[in-house]
């Protein structure tokens, strides 16, 4: 019998105000996403019964970066 042997990294983030202000934003960006993204697909299905395909989604996206109210997501790194 051979024993493996597994080995664990723990690493720290120490970072600059300037890092911690892009992270806290690229957090909110991915987070606003994914529940605008879960509201598309679930309103969606309700209303045809079918999902929504990635494509659709995607091209949505495209359009909801071109919105005024939401011109934030553009500065975030897609």
């Amino acid at each position: 019998m051979m024993r493996t042997l597994t080995r664990c990294y723990t690493y720290r983030l120490q970072p600059t105000p300037g890092h911690v202000e892009t992270l806290v934003q690229w957090a909110g960006c991915r987070c606003f996403i994914w529940n605008w993204a879960l509201h598309c697909k679930q309103t969606h299905y309700q209303t045809t019964g079918q999902r929504l395909r990635y494509s659709q989604l995607a091209a949505a996206l495209v359009d909801l970066k071109r919105q005024p109210k939401t011109a934030f997501l553009r500065e975030c790194h897609s």
